[in-house]
């Protein structure tokens, strides 16, 4: 499925054809995710450590890096979970 749509310039007549290709998202097959740290960070995709300046992200993703080059897990196991809300 196709659409050309013209962009350009109205006044000086110079436009451009540009194609975009359209999917139907019912025809689109989820895909199982592989996590990280579940359900916090999945594996090889995008994720975002937001919060407030001083909050300490930068010492979250630096303790992660450090953690995961050593081969260690990103959590003490023997230290329970905060519960899903």
């Amino acid at each position: 499925m196709e659409e050309v749509a013209r962009i350009g310039d109205e006044l000086t007549g110079d436009f451009k054809e540009k194609t975009y290709t359209l999917y139907d998202l019912e025809k689109i097959q989820g895909q199982p995710i592989d996590w990280l740290w579940y359900p916090y960070i999945p594996f090889g995709m995008i994720t975002i450590i937001q919060g407030d300046p001083g909050c300490g992200k930068t010492m979250l993703v630096l303790s992660m890096i450090a953690r995961l080059s050593k081969a260690l897990p990103l959590y003490d196991p023997d230290y329970p979970s905060p519960p899903m809300i």
